[in-house]
């Protein structure tokens, strides 16, 4: 039995519901949603609707724009080949080899330093450092949450109130030469987790501290060794030891890998698109190939504090979030500086014909500006998040560079929207009954 014709007060409510949907859509710029289990009544009924009266034309309207709201819910979607995702067996590859070298690596460290647990140590309240000066400690800490600062200084410690504390302090050259050794391996292989970390590290003195000052912190002084480090080591990753001195570090099998290393491209050839030149940045991105990645980029913006910063932040964004990039569209190539159209056109309209040929060579350097959209996808080629908009610069025809690589391809978007709490698969079924 077909269902009564709706009003059209129920038509305009449909529309307005439905269109309230579709601006989710439109802000979501192709990232998949779920459907809240009052969005799927909605579409079913303007599914019904167009079903039971095929000649209202308000209806087949609605019926039409509901059914692209169910297709898209799926978010953009590509097809990623095997050299897409290349990098990451590579990747892998790379990292089983340090591991292995990792394990050999701590356990040299541990035979030739010997270290004893935390337990170990006597109370440097009763204790003289000359007594245990030099002695090697074992111990795990979190180098981000146990990291603290006081007296000017950057600490980390390790320990508890039971076995006592040791701190270490991180703004030292031992413990900087390890952390920027572990930071090349990110850069390099892959990733670390800023969780717990074992450390072997030497008494060298005693102080008074609160460990964890600030937030989350214990909030009471307590008198700990302070132990400069030897080595770190996150289990079944990397190790790194430092030595000499100045101290210097390096993490498991670093000087194999910079001789092993190969990268499927080199540099950015001249004539290159403003496409290809974003296609370069990607693989040196995952490939963690700075030299191609700095020659993206504006030369004005490869040196700085920030350098380093963003991309570490890039090489994060796939490995927790992406797994490929593709330039999606190129807008209009604009002149923002120099060129002679601008120039030709007020020629045309003020001039007598006797300044065209002074402002051939007026010494004004031509620059052009194109925005490259770029969408990103999982490794199921599911769009994670909302497209990201490269600007790419050029003078005189020259190469194109990338001007604003800030967190270009790092992170992820703010969660995904939806109405009401997402609709379980058995709810949804039926709608594609109507909307199909």
């Amino acid at each position: 039995m077909a269902t009564a014709q709706p009003s059209r007060l129920e038509l305009d409510n449909y529309d307005y519901q439905l269109e309230k949907i579709e601006d989710t859509v439109s802000m979501l710029r192709g990232q998949p949603y779920e459907l809240s289990s009052g969005q799927i009544e909605l579409l079913q009924e303007i599914g019904k609707l167009a079903r039971d009266y095929p000649d209202h034309e308000t209806l087949q309207s609605l019926f039409a724009r509901a059914k692209l709201v169910y297709e898209q819910r799926l978010g953009t979607r590509m097809e990623l080949t095997e050299d897409m995702l290349a990098y990451r067996s590579r990747e892998e590859d790379v990292a089983s080899i340090i591991a292995e070298r990792a394990a050999e690596h701590w356990q040299g460290v541990s035979d030739s330093t010997k270290p004893v647990g935390l337990e170990s140590l006597p109370d440097p309240m009763q204790t003289e450092l000359e007594e245990v000066a030099g002695t090697h400690v074992s111990f795990v800490a979190d180098v981000e949450a146990d990291l603290f600062r006081q007296n000017g200084l950057n600490w980390i410690g390790g320990g508890s109130a039971e076995y006592g504390y040791v701190y270490i302090d991180a703004s030292g050259r031992a413990y900087t030469a390890l952390f920027e050794a572990m930071r090349r391996y990110q850069r390099a292989v892959s990733v670390l987790d800023q969780g717990d970390w074992h450390i072997i590290a030497k008494v060298v003195g005693s102080h008074l501290l609160v460990p964890g000052e600030g937030e989350g912190g214990v909030g009471n002084a307590y008198v700990g060794w302070v132990v400069e480090p030897v080595a770190f080591s996150v289990p079944g990753v990397v190790a790194a030891e430092v030595s000499g001195n100045p101290p210097q570090a390096t993490f498991s099998a670093e000087d194999e890998l910079a001789n092993s290393l190969t990268f499927t491209a080199t540099g950015v050839p001249a004539d290159a698109s403003p496409d290809d030149v974003v296609r370069l940045f990607v693989t040196a991105i995952k490939e963690k190939n700075k030299e191609l990645y700095l020659a993206c980029m504006n030369p004005d913006e490869r040196t700085g504090t920030s350098v380093d910063y963003i991309y570490d932040q890039n090489i994060k964004g796939f490995v927790e979030h992406h797994a490929h990039a593709e330039p999606w569209s190129v807008g209009e190539i604009e002149v923002i500086q120099g060129g002679t159209e601008a120039a030709d056109a007020l020629e045309d309209l003020f001039g007598d014909g006797g300044g065209a040929d002074e402002q051939e060579d007026d010494g004004v350097v031509k620059i052009e500006q194109v925005t490259v959209e770029v969408r990103l996808f999982d490794v199921r080629g599911v769009q994670t998040a909302r497209p990201r908009a490269l600007q790419l610069e050029r003078e005189d025809g020259g190469q194109w560079y990338i001007i604003n690589s800030f967190g270009a391809l790092a992170g992820e978007d703010l969660p995904r929207l939806s109405s009401t709490v997402a609709a379980p698969p058995d709810v949804l079924a039926p709608l594609q009954d109507y909307i199909k």
